[in-house]
């Protein structure tokens, strides 16, 4: 099995069609499923095409695409996705397995929540993606202006900034204590394997205020260790 993050998370990377073409080629050749998470799919930015991927050529027969209402509509307390499988052997396997672990069942709140979110929210997500761009916009020229010694992904996609913040020199223990003690609880890039080890993942889906709020205390974080050197 392939598991295929589209839009990558953390990255914020949208696949080109060419490079999914490519991916499910390869698989098709060797028998691997590919279980495509494209949940951030709502969330597109700056001219980013997000492609569907078992919408490319008979892609369709070995995917398993997940996605849901959690991110797009901030709904993850409904605890409930959509699982989108096309081949029939696959669908079973996964209702059995669903069954086994008592998961198959769906809240009927969550259910209408989901169907609500669906049809009558088009112009909020609008706006949140707005927002969120704009969002990466301050972002970026704040860094670029206040502290051009980090470094952060041009995210085409999700609402999730990846800063590069190994100039400063700090072990993963010490970038997380300096965070916590100026009051940015971010998710640290080691959880995400060890070539996350030195970066930062925030999440821009929130009031401008706040994230300039936050971009100070992130400038006064890293001016203390220029003044403590």
């Amino acid at each position: 099995m392939l598991i295929l993050c589209s839009p990558h998370n953390p990255v914020g990377r949208v696949w080109t069609k060419s490079e999914l073409l490519r991916i499910g080629e390869i698989c098709k050749r060797n028998n691997i499923i590919v279980l495509a998470d494209e949940i951030h799919n709502d969330l597109i930015h700056h001219g980013a095409e997000h492609t569907v991927f078992a919408s490319l050529g008979d892609f369709a027969d070995f995917t398993v695409t997940c996605t849901a209402v959690s991110k797009t509509f901030n709904l993850a307390g409904l605890a409930c996705s959509n699982i989108l499988i096309f081949n029939n052997a696959i669908a079973d396997l996964f209702k059995a397995a669903a069954e086994r672990e008592n998961t198959s069942c769906v809240p009927y709140f969550a259910r209408a929540a989901t169907i609500a979110a669906y049809t009558d929210a088009e112009q909020w997500l609008e706006e949140l993606n707005g927002v969120i761009e704009s969002n990466f916009d301050l972002l970026h020229s704040f860094l670029e202006t206040e502290l051009p010694m980090l470094n952060v992904i041009r995210a085409e996609g999700t609402y999730l900034a990846w800063i590069d913040m190994r100039s400063l020199g700090l072990s993963d223990s010490a970038l997380e204590e300096l965070m916590l003690k100026n009051y940015l609880a971010l998710d640290e890039g080691y959880i995400f394997g060890t070539g996350g080890s030195g970066f930062e993942r925030w999440n821009l889906a929130l009031p401008e205020n706040e994230l300039k709020d936050a971009l100070e205390r992130l400038k006064a974080a890293v001016l203390s260790l220029q003044s403590n050197q």
